[in-house]
């Protein structure tokens, strides 16, 4: 397998949603929060994209996941998704 460099804001053609979707039953708990973490830097530009996202996975996400990627939503949002 040949990994790519990433160049800083070059992330064309890649799908967090995807990487999220086949890490999410990882056991290692550092990998849980890579991607919760991904997401978390997702939402501060598309919020509204990873608050379906969450809707949608709320039930299989691991809460480590699931908490890292709600750290920049505002508070009302948070409380709401923290709910489901």
């Amino acid at each position: 397998m040949k990994l790519e460099m990433c160049n800083i804001n070059d992330y064309d053609g890649i799908d967090p949603f995807i990487i999220s979707d086949r890490l999410m039953n990882d056991e290692h708990e550092l990998v849980l929060k890579g991607y919760g973490w991904m997401l978390k830097s997702v939402s501060q530009i598309d919020q509204p994209s990873v608050e379906q996202y969450l809707i949608k996975n709320h039930a299989v996400m691991p809460r480590v996941a699931y908490r890292y990627a709600l750290e920049k939503f505002d508070k009302d949002t948070r409380k709401k998704l923290m709910a489901l």
